[in-house]
């Protein structure tokens, strides 16, 4: 049986000092964009019940697979504008089939 990934639908900043992780790309209508995450922003705590520090870009991606689509997870993000931080709650949903493989190009 294949595992169902479950979907935050952000795509982080490839190489990220951190601590945290920088979104580069928001998969529209994907959860995160549900719960108000912008690329830009900064994701520092998640997980289920009481979200727990994200160091780096594996760290994000080990926490999501140990969670299943249909969970509701808490997202801690410093807001690229402001960096206010806030807590954004969403429902992880199954990885969509039709997540495209290339990104579109940042607009100049």
């Amino acid at each position: 049986t294949a595992v169902v990934q479950a979907f935050l639908g952000v795509l982080p900043i490839r190489d990220d000092p951190g601590p945290g992780v920088e979104v580069r790309f928001v998969y529209p209508k994907s959860p995160a964009d549900a719960a108000g995450v912008k690329a830009g922003d900064r994701i520092t705590k998640f997980g289920p019940g009481a979200p727990l520090p994200i160091q780096n870009r594996a760290a994000l991606m080990a926490a999501l697979q140990r969670v299943t689509p249909g969970t509701e997870v808490k997202v801690e993000v410093k807001r690229k504008d402001g960096g206010k931080v806030e807590t954004v709650t969403t429902k992880l949903t199954p990885v969509p089939d039709d997540v495209p493989e290339k990104l579109p190009l940042p607009s100049s």
